[in-house]
């Protein structure tokens, strides 16, 4: 049955017999199907759905290495790009996710990292983005990330930045 259903998610079917076929693909317990033809499941179609289905299906098997592959590409749309954050988030350390933010430069996604980045009380990771960004909104949210840490972490950073910031 795998093979059968390896051969539906490759796109013998129709597409949304394909997506169906990566679901149960991923959802299975015997875990046979290799992140690697998931890649290529990917690297096959043009279609976003089909392509969003993989990126699940690379979530629930936790191929975290895939995931990040298609967070750093700039040549994914950044609806994948995105999908691929949220996919990683809990999966990944802070600073796998500032290397995707230094190289990042859609703000949509920037703004999304710092969120992750947030999430998971990455405070040193937070208090570089406030020392470098440049755009206003990537750090005010930077800036609102800190102020949902621990005050005893983030207190003094967040009155030095108080002090020293003329906006």
């Amino acid at each position: 049955a795998h093979q059968i259903l390896v051969s539906y998610a490759k796109g013998s079917g129709n597409p949304d017999l394909q997506i169906e076929a990566i679901r149960f693909l991923a959802v299975n317990s015997d875990k046979q199907t290799t992140g690697a033809e998931l890649m290529q499941i990917y690297q096959a179609t043009q279609d976003t759905d089909v392509k969003l289905a993989v990126i699940s299906a690379l979530r629930q098997s936790g191929d975290k290495v895939s995931l990040f592959n298609i967070a750093g590409s700039d040549r994914s749309p950044v609806v994948l790009r995105s999908s691929a954050i949220n996919s990683l988030s809990g999966t990944v350390g802070p600073q796998e996710l500032m290397t995707l933010y230094d190289k990042e430069t859609n703000k949509e996604l920037r703004l999304q990292i710092v969120g992750v980045l947030g999430s998971i009380q990455a405070i040193d990771q937070i208090n570089r983005v406030v020392r470098v960004e440049k755009d206003p909104d990537v750090l005010r949210a930077a800036i609102r990330a800190l102020g949902r840490q621990p005050a005893a972490k983030t207190g003094t950073a967040l009155v030095d930045l108080y002090g020293t910031t003329q906006d």
